[in-house]
C-alpha cells in the first residue's frame, strides 16, 4: 500500500477559527474555566488514571482553546483581510470581535499551564502517590493502583493492587483501555511542552514511555510489543 500524505504537521489550533457569532460566549466561559483545578489527590498522583487523564485533557483544551482566541485578538490592524480576499469578511469579524472581548490575561494563562505541568509531571517524575511501574511478563506501562480512602490512596508500592483485581482502575493492570488512559496524559503533556519548551525536552522519554506502551512501532524495542491496542 503506497505512504500517504497526513497532511502535514500536527496543530492544536482549529483549521477554521470559530465564528464571531459565539466568541462572547466563549469568552465568558473562558473567564471562569482557566482557573479550572484538579482535585489535590489528583494533584498528588493519588486515584486512578482515567479520571485525572481526563481532567488533565479538559485543562489543556481550554488553554489551547484560549490561546487561539487571544492570538486572533493579537492580530495587527494592518493584518486584517478586507473584503476583496476570499473570506476575508468573515475572519475579519472574528479577529475584530476576539479584541472587543475579555480574554485570559497572561497571568492567568502562566498560571493555568503551572497547574497543568504540575499536574502531569506528577505522574511522570516518580511521585505520584500511586506511581507507574513496569510489567516484565507482558512488558508494558502498568499504574501501580490506589486503593482510595476518600483522600489519599490506603495502599504503596509495592503492594499494587491492579496487578491481582482486574475491576480496578477500570483493569489497567489488566492493559484494558491504556490508549484511554494514556491519551488523556499525552494530549496534556503534548500542551505542557507547546508552552513550555524545556519541560518538553526535559520529559520527553518520559512521555514516550505512554506512546510505546500502547503505540510502539519498532521491532526492535525489547521493552514493549508493536503497536499493544492496535490491530491491523
Amino acid at each position: 500500500m503506497p505512504a500517504k500524505e497526513l497532511g502535514g504537521l500536527p496543530s492544536f489550533t482549529a483549521k477554521r477559527p470559530p465564528s464571531h457569532l459565539v466568541i462572547p460566549a466563549l469568552a465568558k466561559a473562558l473567564s471562569n474555566d482557566i482557573t479550572y483545578e484538579l482535585p489535590d489527590n489528583y494533584m498528588r498522583g493519588a486515584g486512578d488514571t482515567y479520571f485525572p487523564g481526563k481532567m488533565l485533557a479538559k485543562l489543556g483544551r481550554i488553554i489551547v482553546i484560549a490561546q487561539e482566541l487571544r492570538d486572533l485578538a493579537k492580530t495587527p490592524e494592518s493584518d486584517i483581510p478586507d473584503k476583496s480576499t476570499s473570506g476575508g469578511d468573515n475572519l475579519a469579524k472574528i479577529i475584530r470581535k476576539c479584541k472587543e472581548v475579555k480574554l485570559p490575561t497572561d497571568e492567568e494563562m502562566q498560571n493555568a499551564v503551572a497547574r497543568l505541568r504540575s499536574a502531569v509531571e506528577v505522574w511522570l517524575n516518580g511521585t505520584a502517590t500511586a506511581p507507574f511501574t513496569y510489567d516484565n511478563t507482558w512488558g508494558g506501562l502498568v499504574n501501580c493502583g490506589c486503593l482510595f480512602n476518600g483522600e489519599g490512596c490506603d495502599n504503596i508500592f509495592p503492594n499494587c493492587p491492579s496487578y491481582q483485581d482486574p475491576g480496578l482502575n477500570f483493569g489497567n493492570g489488566f492493559y484494558n483501555d491504556h490508549h484511554f488512559h494514556y491519551g488523556y496524559h499525552i494530549y496534556a503533556a503534548a500542551i505542557v511542552a507547546q508552552f513550555d519548551n524545556d519541560w518538553g525536552r526535559r520529559y520527553f522519554e518520559h512521555v514516550l514511555l505512554y506512546i510505546r506502551d500502547i503505540a510502539n512501532p519498532s521491532i526492535n524495542d525489547v521493552y514493549f510489543p508493536v503497536f499493544r491496542q492496535k490491530d491491523w
